[in-house]
């Protein structure tokens, strides 16, 4: 079980792209005081793997395994800077 409330990892495993960004989202709202949007997980997966934040980790037999950084102050920026970017939209 992730400890959200300090500076801890988590893993996702997964055989499709589409569910490890809906993991990604899943633990990313746990870990935020904020509303985090589903319209915003591919923007947060594609600056999460950017800023290390998601990185893939050696696995064999065709599954796909992530490690995620679960760091509270980095994620708030990414939103922030999409935010303020007009990449991401409260509405």
């Amino acid at each position: 079980q992730p400890l959200y409330g300090e500076l801890s990892k988590t893993y996702i495993i997964h055989g499709e792209e589409q569910q490890a960004i809906q993991r990604l989202g899943y633990h990313i709202h746990q870990l935020l005081p904020i509303p985090v949007r589903s319209e915003w997980y591919p923007y947060l997966w594609q600056r999460g793997s950017i800023d290390s934040l998601v990185t893939r980790c050696d696995s064999r037999g065709g599954i796909s395994l992530y490690a995620i950084n679960l760091d509270q102050q980095a994620w708030t920026l990414i939103i922030q800077q999409g935010l303020r970017n007009n990449i991401l939209h409260l509405q």
